[in-house]
């Protein structure tokens, strides 16, 4: 019965249960909806943001602290949902824009005056003191020769004088981050096949050995399943976790 959401002045929801019962949901007239975690939306052709975008609504604000990830679609999709049809509709905004960093400057300086951004220097009193030390690793020469490779299987896959985007630099990024990614044996250690591995299990094992906490990012899925593993073996004492979107909002503060 629609008449009981009308009758409340605050309405929770999951994407899932909105995906569910969009149909019900259509039936109100929203004065706000608020995503939190809107990248969950960036792909425009997914039934879940297909079913939020069918909800009428007065004002709709996406809250994310990724709104762009892979594709310059992912944008597009979070804005077509706060702001429908700024950017155009998807065809014409593929054919005006490319998966390229020139492109990705044009596209910022249209939709900054729609973004509320927290700046570091609203928080820098919770903050401690930031040091930050920037660290080359040279690959070794397995590295070298799986990079090599990969570049020219997408130099070969894009014929010659077609500039590579985003999505086509995306093994080329996973390689950087970690050779692992392709680790040809799981019975191989990690330290062997990266120096950049290698160095970081030794920064972590100096703060193991003082007793500090360590937070490590990555962007890679991969990473974090392998990493979850390893740095229990190497360090079976220490409390190993991770944070990602699966994880739901009360378990992350939990953590």
């Amino acid at each position: 019965d629609t008449s009981v959401l009308r009758k409340q002045d605050l309405v929770l929801s999951s994407y899932e249960t909105v995906t569910r019962d969009k149909k019900f949901l259509a039936y109100t007239n929203w004065d706000l909806i608020v995503l939190d975690e809107a990248q969950h939306i960036r792909n425009p052709e997914a039934q879940r943001s297909l079913a939020i975008k069918e909800l009428n609504r007065e004002v709709g604000i996406a809250v994310t602290g990724t709104p762009f990830e892979n594709r310059l679609t992912d944008l597009w999709s979070i804005i077509d949902f706060s702001f429908p049809e700024y950017l155009g509709n998807l065809e014409d905004f593929k054919d005006t824009y490319e998966e390229a960093v020139r492109d990705a400057e044009r596209l910022e300086r249209i939709i900054s005056p729609l973004i509320i951004r927290r700046k570091t220097e609203e928080v820098l009193d919770e903050l401690p003191d930031l040091l930050q030390i920037d660290q080359a690793i040279a690959m070794n020469q397995y590295e070298c020769s799986i990079y090599e490779r990969t570049r020219t299987d997408i130099r070969g896959q894009l014929g010659d004088g077609t500039l590579p985007n985003f999505t086509d630099l995306m093994p080329l990024r996973k390689l950087c981050a970690h050779s692992l990614i392709d680790n040809p044996s799981p019975d191989v250690d990690p330290v062997d096949l990266s120096p950049k591995y290698e160095r970081c299990m030794q920064i972590i094992y100096e703060a193991y050995i003082n007793k500090r906490k360590t937070i490590i990012f990555t962007h890679w899925i991969k990473m974090i399943e392998l990493m979850k593993i390893d740095l229990q073996m190497r360090f079976n004492e220490a409390f190993v976790d991770f944070i990602d979107g699966s994880v739901p909002g009360q378990e992350r503060q939990d953590k």
